[in-house]
């Protein structure tokens, strides 16, 4: 098939970010879709957004079935979202909206806050980079520049520069996220911020990735993990690799379980256990990062950064069916039907 993809102007010089995905990608996409990627600089949706930072990355496919869901991925510490590009394309040839967000996430939560006496550390960053409440003297992030604000910039520039794509639905009445429709997933630092707003917020569902938080000095996870939240344990789903030494997997498996999440024993694994995966919540892997760059942490990324996620002998990737899977457990319902009248 001919691959459509269309690049804004002002974005042009963004396009060479993932260039192996162009072929790769061409193995599993249906025939009948046309998949459209942009790239977008922050300033283009606000000119008050802080300069120099790296531009969001959204896919849509325009043919084919739509779910009327959006696929919200949230890059880990220091990572663009460029380095993802690999799930939101799956997600968009799946029928999502995808959208890789660009946000304020230099300094890491959990490396900040591991030698903290303060039980409220992380939750009191995450507040601050989400909603841009002033709760932490660890970071400066404003109402304008946190992940809501930008979330909802970029949304108002889809509808106006994209209006055929069907962006309008991911904004309520109130000018602010539709949760209900919007999947939250993310990479470490991203994934403890899709969970939290998870607890926050009615989303579609949540998706982790190398994640949660933990309190190094009480030896235990942090305290909003166990809160009780608006979205549904059940609606959660983690993958770790056995050997990620950024955020090891004996720390992670402590997370998922104050979440909620049922921790299966033994935990399934996607190397030696096919689609659908038992209908697993919690999924791991001991798969060989491709490691087609320097990287200081290979196995916490492996599991879904485009650099080192592994790769098949003809070039595709390897977890395709296990992120198909997280992303297909968690669509949300059709909207209810109301009566006329």
């Amino acid at each position: 098939m001919k691959k459509h993809t269309e690049i804004p102007p002002q974005n042009r010089g963004y396009i060479l970010a993932c260039p192996f995905l162009y072929t790769l990608f061409i193995s599993f996409t249906p025939a009948c879709s046309q998949e459209i990627t942009h790239f977008i600089t922050p300033r283009r949706t606000d000119e008050r957004l802080a300069g120099g930072q790296p531009p969001h990355f959204i896919a849509v496919q325009r043919d084919g079935k739509k779910r009327n869901a959006l696929f919200l991925f949230l890059p880990g510490t220091g990572n663009s979202p460029d380095a993802y590009c690999g799930i939101a394309r799956l997600a968009a040839i799946n029928g999502f909206h995808a959208v890789n967000l660009s946000y304020p996430n230099a300094i890491s939560v959990n490396f900040t806050c591991t030698d903290e006496n303060s039980l409220t550390c992380h939750q009191n960053m995450r507040t601050e980079i989400i909603w841009g409440t002033d709760l932490s003297d660890k970071i400066q992030v404003d109402s304008i520049n946190c992940i809501q604000s930008r979330l909802v910039k970029l949304l108002d520039y889809c509808i106006e520069y994209f209006p055929h794509d069907g962006w309008n639905i991911y904004l309520d009445k109130k000018h602010l996220p539709a949760w209900s429709r919007i999947i939250v997933a993310g990479h470490s630092q991203g994934g403890g911020h899709a969970a939290f707003i998870g607890k926050k917020r009615a989303t579609a569902g949540v998706v982790m990735f190398s994640s949660v938080d933990y309190c190094s000095t009480y030896d235990k996870p942090a305290p909003w993990l166990s809160a009780k939240g608006l979205t549904p344990p059940s609606r959660y789903s983690a993958m770790g690799h056995m050997r990620d030494r950024a955020f090891p997997l004996s720390l992670q498996l402590k997370a998922w379980r104050a979440l909620n999440l049922t921790v299966t024993n033994p935990l399934v694994n996607v190397d030696t256990i096919g689609y659908p995966f038992k209908h697993a919540q919690a999924l791991i892997s001991d798969a060989r990062p491709s490691r087609e760059r320097p990287s200081e942490t290979p196995f916490h990324n492996a599991v879904v950064v485009d650099y080192d996620t592994p790769k098949k002998e003809d070039g595709s990737l390897l977890f395709e069916d296990v992120w198909r899977y997280l992303l297909l457990r968690l669509r949300p319902p059709p909207p209810a039907i109301l009566p006329p009248g």
